[in-house]
């Protein structure tokens, strides 16, 4: 019996896409495995050109750029959603008790995470977004911002990679330091700042991921992970720095995942295990 023309051709397209789909799914395989061993290299954020760093100020008001899903869907012609709002930034608040609530620092921290959660935009290049991680910071006075953490982690290619190679306990994160001055003896401080990324894509598989690594672990496992990759980062971050323990302050933010990770951070932090040097003090 001859096979009728137009099922052959149909066979052989849906062969033929078949197998491009599987080499397709092992290049994004091989290119994920090559940015985590570090054999391919990742493009970062190359803001030197459009960030205007300036010169720390012990209080400062800037206007603190990020983007909006509100504002992208009722203005077409701003597909990045791309918003602003002033801020206002106070050295003075890490001389205070960090145990007592402060409503204008708690305010800062909201707009400095919706800055890092909207940096994903910048790494998965949509039209009209900016380096906002970069720009807030570099005006606040912060140098040295480190956002390498999105780079294959915030395009639609990155997320299908994540899915294949079972990597979803992650986040992307932000890093700076700024220098300030001490209200008691005038003696320069450190401030190191830490802002992570709410949930995004894959990232939502690690949230339902929530059983400790043993019966005695208590930690969600998915926000565990992710937040030890971010305790090393900052470490690391603080070791290149030379940061002196007794002067450096610590700042850390982060919405809904991230803010989850942040108080696992923080804690880790506050309480470092024995063979963990304290980077600042409790």
């Amino acid at each position: 019996m001859q096979t009728n023309p137009v099922r052959r051709f149909a066979s052989v397209l849906g062969s033929l896409l078949g197998c491009f789909l599987l080499i397709a799914l092992f290049m994004v395989q091989l290119r994920y495995l090559g940015y985590e061993s570090g054999l391919v290299p990742v493009a970062h954020a190359d803001a030197s050109a459009e960030v205007a760093y300036v010169s720390p100020t012990p209080r400062s008001t800037v206007t603190a750029e990020y983007c909006s899903e509100v504002v992208a869907a009722l203005d077409p012609t701003n597909p990045s959603g791309r918003t602003s709002t002033q801020m206002t930034f106070d050295d003075s608040w890490f001389f205070r008790d960090a145990r007592t609530y402060q409503h204008d620092l708690a305010t800062a921290c909201s707009v400095l995470a919706a800055v890092c959660n909207s940096e994903s935009q910048y790494y998965d290049g949509v039209a009209g977004s900016v380096p906002y991680a970069e720009r807030t910071l570099g005006a606040l006075g912060f140098h040295d911002v480190r956002t390498e953490s999105y780079a294959m982690r915030s395009s639609i290619l990155d997320e299908v990679s994540s899915l294949l190679m079972g990597s979803s306990d992650v986040a992307a994160y932000t890093l700076a330091s700024k220098t300030i001055a001490s209200e008691q003896d005038g003696q320069p401080v450190t401030l190191l700042f830490v802002g992570i990324r709410g949930t995004y894509g894959a990232e939502w598989l690690s949230n339902f991921n929530f059983f400790g690594q043993s019966a005695g672990e208590a930690d969600h496992r998915g926000f565990k992970a992710a937040e030890e990759e971010v305790e090393e980062a900052v470490r690391s971050y603080a070791h290149e720095l030379g940061l002196d323990p007794a002067h450096t302050r610590i700042l850390i933010t982060g919405h809904s995942r991230g803010g989850a990770i942040a108080n696992l951070l923080a804690a880790d932090l506050n309480t470092p295990d024995s063979d963990e040097p304290a980077l600042a003090p409790s």
